[in-house]
């Protein structure tokens, strides 16, 4: 097993990653800690992921929703895998989870504002995502030129001044 794609709550005290198992179905899951009594407890599924597997989670910086990339079934006429699924935060825990839409490594800034790696175009690309409750709308693509091919996986700063990105899948790491 192995673990990577975590995110924490903006106070530090919670934190989700996925973690891969070799003989799941699926294999990924999202797993959870959070600090109680100054210590970390030790990590948990969450539940709703225990069907299918989940991966990178990106937790908002307002704390109100957690995306997640789901190999659950897409709702009838919107894009497979790779598809984000999100929860919000309610007084009880997490809400059912609800499609998003498709992208690849979900991130967010302070305003509120989503970046995902584009998948739609059959490139993988930079893309800012309008959201109108929760679900993605439209994706306009970054204007980052780079002669080294594919831009994914991109990790914005909290106040948008710059953006992390990696290219040819890991093979380049860049600052815009």
């Amino acid at each position: 097993d192995f673990e990577y794609s975590g995110t924490f709550s903006p106070d530090g005290s919670e934190y989700y990653f996925y973690r891969f198992y070799e003989n799941l179905p699926g294999n990924g899951r999202i797993l959870f800690s959070h600090i109680s009594d100054g210590k970390w407890t030790t990590p948990e599924k969450l539940a709703f992921t225990e069907e299918y597997g989940a991966y990178s989670p990106h937790l908002t910086l307002d704390n109100k929703r957690l995306y997640f990339a789901w190999k659950h079934p897409v709702p009838p006429g919107q894009p497979g895998f790779p598809a984000y699924f999100f929860v919000e935060r309610t007084p009880n825990g997490w809400s059912e989870p609800k499609y998003a839409g498709q992208g690849m490594f979900l991130c967010s800034s302070q305003d509120g504002q989503l970046y995902t790696t584009d998948v739609s175009s059959g490139g993988y690309y930079l893309a800012k995502v309008a959201v109108s409750d929760g679900v993605f709308t439209n994706y306009e693509r970054l204007p980052i030129q780079t002669r080294l091919g594919s831009q994914a996986h991109p990790a914005i700063a909290p106040d948008g001044s710059y953006i992390l990105f990696d290219v040819n899948g890991g093979e380049y790491l860049y600052v815009s």
